[in-house]
């Protein structure tokens, strides 16, 4: 946990959009808290995923993202664990990432986050985001995208979790 303050940990709650009450979730936060850490440099994620750096451009790619656990009970709460690599231009040290994370069922979007900004420098990233789920909840396969984006470049990755009787 001190690492991740130290690297730039997001921790922040959403108020709900109101169709989501129509679906169980009323104006719960939709991320109790989310976390990002960087993982590897930019060296060892041009290794493991052949990410080079642009000449001239910021480039985001997300590289997974996984529900834990995949199934739950109401009530209870799902953590999404996202992965995602940045390439900075050379001479680079930072740029401004922009996390966000949507809820969606059926194809309809329930509530979206208010997107959090950082400076990151170019690497590998791990996010961590909590998400309640509220006792209201409607069954059914729930999916969170997260979008990381930084200047022109974004990607989005999903993560899917199934909420039971």
């Amino acid at each position: 946990m001190t690492t991740g303050l130290l690297t730039g940990n997001v921790g922040y709650g959403i108020a709900a959009a109101v169709g989501g009450a129509a679906l169980g979730w009323g104006a719960v936060k939709l991320v109790q808290a989310a976390t990002t850490q960087q993982v590897r440099t930019a060296e060892q994620d041009q290794q493991l995923y052949g990410f080079t750096p642009s000449a001239n451009a910021v480039l985001v790619k997300m590289n997974k993202a996984t529900a834990t656990p995949e199934k739950l009970a109401a009530g209870q709460s799902v953590v999404i664990s996202s992965d995602y690599s940045l390439s900075l231009p050379q001479g680079t040290a930072n740029s401004d990432v922009v996390e966000s994370y949507s809820l969606k069922k059926d194809g309809q979007v329930l509530t979206s986050s208010e997107p959090t900004h950082s400076q990151k420098a170019a690497g590998g990233y791990a996010v961590n985001a909590t998400i309640a789920i509220p006792k209201s909840a409607k069954p059914g396969t729930y999916v969170v995208e997260t979008k990381v984006q930084s200047g022109t470049s974004y990607d989005v990755s999903q993560a899917v979790f199934v909420v039971g009787n």
